[in-house]
């Protein structure tokens, strides 16, 4: 008779309909996520499977569970099955077991994990080359932080709208693409005590850094995917000026949206900015969507509380039409 582990891992198998790695991408294709819950060394050493979820062993319960004000609704909510994914396949098993006894019915794992991930042939996406991230750090790496097109001396239109949404100097403010904005030291300067900057570029978040020097230290900077990021806490407004018109795709924006629901607080507000439809059809080499204050709002579905346009010139001096929107959640 088994005993043991092997006696729990064999009755956590019982109740999976496990998928192999092919399975696994063809439901993360479909509605369904893919759960890395592998150690960061795991990950720093062998590589990510791009476009999976990156949960933290020690958290994931808690973003699972349907009925925790600490779900993650791309987990929690995700149209599809659960895949969770170690490095073999022994640890997600288990995982997957405790996820459907907390109601997450479509919760199981991939047999094999990375492991067999990466024997299949499906693709792998090291961490330091490649992707979005490697493709911004080239870009200021060419530019620098004053020569992308994007940038702007003083935010004053996003500070603006951060006002109007009725943020407080002690409400916490996350910067998604910030990048080497300036945004950052804009708002501790403007009194905001609790800002956090993501960007998947480490190399544009170290040249903020840099410029700003000792007050860098007030700031959380994480370097990141805002489609498969998992908010730490709640934010009471979420800035965004350069990320969603790069999301061209459908299931990209999915993600996106699923990451805002997750990390805004109830009654919290968005500022999204994005091209407008006679903006550029192409930015740094890449295809671009265009979008109206009213279209932002239903693409994320919030309520538009008020929608602007301006008009920004580039360091090349080219005008930049851009959509404005202030969105505030429920």
């Amino acid at each position: 008779m088994t005993t043991g582990v092997d006696a729990l891992l064999h009755a956590a198998r019982a109740r999976l309909r496990r998928l192999t790695p092919a399975e696994a991408g063809a439901a993360a294709a479909s509605g369904g996520v893919i759960v890395d819950i592998r150690s960061d060394g795991q990950r720093a050493a062998d590589g990510l499977v791009p476009g999976a979820l990156v949960v933290p062993r020690n958290v994931l319960e808690w973003r699972a569970d349907p009925a925790s004000p600490e779900r993650d609704p791309r987990i929690a909510e995700a149209a599809g099955p659960v895949v969770l994914m170690c490095a073999e396949g022994f640890q997600s098993s288990l995982a997957a077991a405790t996820l459907q006894d907390l109601g997450l019915a479509g919760a199981t794992d991939m047999a094999g994990g990375f492991v067999a991930w990466r024997a299949a042939g499906m693709p792998v996406e090291r961490p330091d080359e490649g992707g979005p991230a490697g493709h911004w750090d080239r870009v200021y790496a060419a530019r620098g932080p004053e020569g992308v097109s994007w940038f702007e001396a003083t935010p004053a239109t996003s500070l603006e709208l951060i006002r109007r949404a009725g943020a407080g100097p002690g409400d916490p403010v996350v910067d998604v693409g910030g990048g080497a904005s300036r945004l950052a030291g804009a708002a501790l300067d403007a009194g905001f005590r609790d800002v956090t900057v993501l960007d998947l570029s480490a190399r544009a978040l170290a040249d903020a850094r840099a410029r700003l020097g000792g007050a860098a230290a007030r700031v959380s900077w994480v370097a990141g995917d805002v489609r498969t990021w998992v908010p730490p806490r709640r934010y009471a407004v979420w800035h965004d000026r350069a990320v969603l018109h790069f999301l061209t795709g459908e299931a990209d924006r999915r993600r996106y949206a699923a990451t805002l629901a997750a990390a805004l607080r109830a009654g919290g507000h968005a500022v999204v900015a994005a091209f407008a439809p006679d903006g550029p059809p192409r930015c740094s080499g890449l295809a671009v969507s265009r979008w109206t204050p009213e279209g932002i709002a239903g693409e994320l579905g919030m309520r538009l509380v008020e929608g602007l346009r301006t008009e920004h010139r580039t360091p090349s001096g080219t005008v930049q039409p851009l959509s404005w929107a202030l969105l505030r959640r429920g």
